[in-house]
Formats: structure tokens, C-alpha cells, sequence
């Protein structure tokens, strides 16, 4: 029998709420310690069970933003799957105990001396204890929530009756394939390698679209596809005839752009005025080439349920007198369902509701995101501690330009594991000031925040650039400490290079066991083929 437990990280300047259990004639748990939180009800979601059960214990108010690690123990006959999410509490709120003996804030290496529950010491290990006895850099997926992940996928496309499948942009490590296929149908490519990738691992021909089909790529390609994107009318016409001799089976479809994003960041706006994506509606021949059977959409970028409704309305507005002329309709990526605030009832309903409408159309979405949506960190080891003008850098093994690109591109601030982002301008030597602690029902230390603990964080690379401001770190920082980036595996592994040959983070998995496997070591000699 498997039971479905919720539980609560809530940090505070480096510490960690842990919970003492009260006596009990389960001796596995009598008095032991644990994270807060409790059992999910039938049909509950994960984070309702959990703010309820803390409102429940504790009277206090919590708000998970992030699931973090999730373990499955054995207790004689029972089984329990224990899912932790990172929570925020309010600062200036008490907690009392109504089920637990006790409370304290600990940091994660004084947490060795508590009594843990056994599924709560996993926890443990897999969260921080494991990568303080790491000495390389890493990504690290888990295979749990990558899992969490497909399941709520795959319910999605069960529910609304739709095709999902995963672009490869955005997450492509292939050794993890043989879990995925467990929950979806196939994938999409976006060049020639990607589709080499997806036929070679997946084991299924794939979805292709590229803005630039040349006569050097397009027989391969439209022998790995099931469906062929032409981006143009002009690259159907050159190249659609070409393609059905080569696999007269490959369906073909055109992508169409209806001039609608909510997209903030120009770099991400597929339909930006002036893009290089896709055919308006001014430009689409009243009836479609021969041959076409499918239309292509893209114009989210982790997006909600909310902003894809309103997409989907300008697109039926411009491009409906088309519908009845295809057999499919893709409507893209960007679909971030796994996102903790997603409203994924909606999106279903919207499915649901463009099915009735045109019941004839297959539809397909690709989001990329979505699969690997907080399923693992970067790991990176402290190597050098320097000063300069009043700043002092932790020097890491990893560069942000060649392993956390969007960081610099964006810029994007990535959350790092017990540590708080912090104003650069409050951190130099001659500005010190005092964090306000926390009332809670036990004893919260107060913290300073001043040039101790507080670190501007370096690349490995010689580009001036490579750093980024700045964090605190609650306590001086030492050569060999674990610098633990969340959230590293979805659009970071895909877009990782070698400049200046810095070596390459490992590429491992958390097996649900807890084990790490490493999948891929790399060396020099990846950077010096590279360059042969």
C-alpha cells in the first residue's frame, strides 16, 4: 500500500525548520525527527495537503513555490512516498505545536546529530548531505521528479484528448529516453543533429521544424520525421517535392504566425515584429499548397493556461477559414503545466473546448520546459576565495557563460540552496546591516549580513563577465564547499559550450533509490576533438 506524504523545507538565513514527532507506538517514528507537513487525502493536490496539514499542526501559513526531492520508503508493510517542497512562511508569524515535542532551526550539516524518521533522513541525504562529499561539478536530475513531471503530462494529454511530445530545445539528454517514451509518444527536432538524437534514442520518427532547410539537410531529415515544418512558402515549395520522395509518408505543414505574443523578452518572442518566423495571415494563399496537411503555431514562452487561451483566440481569428483544409494543428511550445501555480484545469478545458469546435483536427503540443521543470541543480565546488575593492568573490568550477548561459543572457538570478540573492549595493565593506529575525515559537538567531557571509559568485573562464552578485551565504563560505544552482536542467544542459576548454560539468541521475549515476564524465579530450 503506498501512502503519499508532503513535506515542508522552510528556510531562514541558512537554517532549516526540523520537527520533533511526539511519543508513538510506532517505534520507526516514536519521537524521531522530520520535516513539517503530513499524509495527502485521496483526490487532494500535493500543495493544498501540505498548507493544510501545516495549518492543521502548526497554525501557520505556508506557500510551497518549489517540490524539490521526492524519496519512496519502505516501513514493513507500508510504503510511503514522501514529496518535499520548498516553502515561504511569513516572517513575523508564530508557529505553535500542537503534534510535535519540538522545533529547531538547524543548518544542514548540524542535522546529523537529530534522530530522523528514516524517509525524512533520505531526504536529508539527497537535499545536502550528498553533495557536501561531492568534489565535481555536476547536473544531476532526478528521476522522481522527472517522473512527477510525465505523469502530470501525460494526464494532460489523456484528459484533453491531444498529442504532447518533447522538444528537444529544450531538454535532450537521451539516456533519460527510455523513462520519457514510459509517458509520451514522441518528440519534436528543431536541426538535423536533434532529429539524429530522437530516432537513434527515442526509437520514433520525429516532429522537425527549422527555419533554414538547405540541400544539405533536407533528404536526412525527412527520412527521421513523421512531420516536416516548412517555415516559408518558399522552403515548401523548394523543398516539399524533395521530401516526398524521400519518405511519402512524412506529413507536411506550414507555420503560420499570427502576430500575437505576450512575451516580454524580445529574445524569446517568436512573433516580434519583423520576426523570421512563420507565415502571416496577409501572406497565406486562400487555398492551401498540395500536399499540406498541418499548421504550426509558437508564440508562448513559459507561459500560463491564461496567456495560451488569449493566443489561441487570435489565431482562430485570423487563421479559422483554414481549419477545414488540415488535419492536424501544433500549437507549439512554451506550455509550462508543470509549473506550481499553472492553472492546469484550464488549459485542459481550452483543449477541450477547440476540440469541439473543430473535432476533424489532431492536436499537438510540444512544450520542452515543462518536462524538465525543477528536476535538478547544478552542483559546483568553492575553489578560490578573492578580494578586491571591498568585494569578495567565491571562485567556483563551473562558468556561467559556458554552463548557465541564460544567466548572463537574460540576465536570469538562479536560486541557490541556502542562500538568500541580495542587493549588491548593501553588501560592500562599509555597508553592514542587520537582518530582523524571525518570531517564531523557538528561538531564531539573528543573522548580520555583512562581507563575512556575503559573496559576489565567479566563473571558471577568463571572460571578464563571467559573475554574477551577489548572494549571503549566512556563514564565511571555504575552499571545497558545495554551491548547490536549482533548477539547472531544462535549457541550460542544451545550451552549454566550452570556451576557453573549461571543463565540462558531469552529467549524473538520482535514481529513486538515492542513488547518483554519473551518465556522462567529461575530459580535455572532448575539447580538443571539438576543435580537430
Amino acid at each position: 500500500m503506498m501512502i503519499r506524504v508532503v513535506c515542508a523545507i522552510i528556510e531562514r538565513d541558512g537554517r532549516v525548520l526540523c520537527m520533533q514527532r511526539p511519543h508513538s507506538a510506532e517505534v520507526h517514528n516514536s519521537e524521531r525527527w522530520e520535516f513539517p507537513g503530513g499524509k495527502v487525502k485521496e483526490g487532494e493536490d500535493d500543495r493544498h495537503a501540505l498548507v493544510r496539514e501545516i495549518r492543521e499542526e502548526m497554525q501557520w501559513s505556508v506557500v510551497p513555490t518549489q517540490r524539490l526531492a521526492e524519496v519512496v520508503h519502505r516501513y514493513g508493510e507500508l510504503e510511503i512516498r514522501l514529496t518535499a517542497y520548498h516553502c515561504e512562511a511569513p516572517a513575523d508569524d508564530d508557529f505553535k505545536l500542537l503534534e510535535h515535542l519540538d522545533a529547531r532551526w538547524l543548518y544542514p550539516d548540524e542535522m546529523h546529530s537529530l534522530n530522523w524518521a528514516d524517509a525524512d533522513r533520505e531526504l536529508c541525504q539527497q537535499l545536502w548531505w550528498q553533495y557536501a562529499e561531492m568534489h565535481r561539478p555536476a547536473y544531476i536530475i532526478s528521476e522522481a521528479l522527472l517522473r512527477r513531471n510525465l505523469e502530470l503530462i501525460a494526464s494532460v494529454a489523456k484528459r484533453a484528448d491531444v498529442t504532447i511530445i518533447l522538444a528537444l530545445k529544450a531538454f535532450a539528454l537521451w539516456k533519460t529516453f527510455p523513462i520519457i517514451r514510459e509517458y509520451v509518444p514522441g518528440t519534436t527536432a528543431s536541426s538535423l543533429a536533434e532529429a539524429r538524437v530522437a530516432v537513434k534514442h527515442f526509437g520514433a520518427l520525429t516532429h522537425t521544424y527549422t527555419p533554414a532547410l538547405d540541400d544539405y539537410n533536407i533528404d536526412e531529415i525527412a527520412q527521421l520525421s513523421s512531420h516536416i515544418v516548412f517555415n516559408s512558402l518558399e522552403q515548401y515549395h523548394r523543398y516539399g517535392a524533395r521530401a516526398h520522395a524521400v519518405n511519402r509518408d512524412c506529413r507536411f505543414g506550414l507555420r503560420i504566425n499570427p502576430r500575437y505574443s505576450e512575451v516580454e523578452t524580445d529574445i524569446y518572442n517568436p512573433c516580434m515584429p519583423g520576426t523570421r518566423f512563420g507565415i502571416a495571415v496577409d501572406a497565406l494563399p486562400e487555398q492551401l499548397p498540395e500536399g499540406i496537411t498541418g499548421l504550426h503555431c509558437h508564440c508562448l514562452c513559459e507561459s500560463g493556461a491564461d496567456i495560451f487561451e488569449r493566443s489561441l483566440e487570435a489565431i482562430e481569428r485570423q487563421f479559422k477559414p483554414w481549419f477545414s483544409q488540415i488535419e492536424w494543428l501544433n500549437l507549439g511550445g512554451g506550455h509550462l503545466m508543470t509549473r506550481h501555480d499553472y492553472d492546469v484545469e484550464r488549459l485542459i478545458r481550452v483543449l477541450q473546448g477547440l476540440h469541439a469546435r473543430y473535432p476533424h483536427l489532431q492536436i499537438i503540443l510540444e512544450p520542452g520546459s515543462a518536462f524538465a521543470w525543477q528536476t535538478g541543480p547544478l552542483a559546483a565546488q568553492v575553489v578560490d576565495i578573492v578580494h578586491d575593492s571591498g568585494i569578495q568573490t567565491a571562485v567556483l568550477n563551473v562558468s556561467f557563460a559556458c554552463h548557465m548561459p541564460d544567466c548572463l543572457e537574460m540576465p536570469y538570478q538562479p536560486k541557490i540552496r541556502g542562500a538568500a540573492l541580495v542587493d549588491s549595493g548593501q553588501w560592500t565593506v562599509d555597508s553592514v546591516h542587520e537582518k530582523s529575525a524571525a518570531t517564531v515559537h523557538c528561538p531564531l538567531p539573528t543573522v548580520h549580513l555583512n562581507k563575512l557571509s556575503t559573496y559576489r559568485l565567479g566563473g571558471c573562464s577568463c571572460l571578464s563577465g563571467d559573475y554574477l552578485d551577489a548572494w549571503d551565504f549566512h556563514r564565511p563560505l571555504s575552499i571545497g564547499d558545495t554551491i548547490v544552482f536549482e533548477d539547472m536542467i531544462h535549457y541550460t544542459t542544451v545550451k552549454t559550450h566550452t570556451f576557453n576548454g573549461v571543463a565540462h560539468p558531469d552529467i549524473a541521475i538520482q535514481r529513486t533509490d538515492g542513488r547518483i549515476e554519473t551518465l556522462r564524465h567529461f575530459s580535455p579530450d572532448d575539447y580538443e576533438q571539438r576543435m580537430d
